[in-house]
């Protein structure tokens, strides 16, 4: 299953690649891609979750929480700022 986040300007989409771990377990790993070159800006790892998806109204910021599978830790918050076809973590 493959969900569509598409920044407010439609430049940027976040893709989320979800898949059933165990009966009711779904893990959605994050990929953020620039739409008219296809270029991949982020990507997380198979087992690391995204969710509270948010994009700042100028479509330069994205928020999201992400949880590696299957838990045992504590998630983070995210913040990837978008700068020259490249996206940075901000800390």
């Amino acid at each position: 299953m493959l969900e569509e986040y598409p920044s407010p300007d439609g430049l940027y989409i976040l893709y989320l690649g979800c898949s059933e771990m165990r009966m009711s377990h779904w893990v959605c790993s994050p990929t953020l891609k620039e739409v008219a070159t296809g270029n991949v800006l982020y990507e997380g790892g198979s087992m690391e979750d995204a969710g509270s998806i948010k994009w700042s109204e100028d479509s330069r910021e994205l928020r999201f929480h992400l949880r590696t599978y299957p838990g045992t830790k504590p998630g983070e918050d995210i913040c990837l700022r978008i700068e020259d076809g490249k996206a940075v973590r901000v800390v």
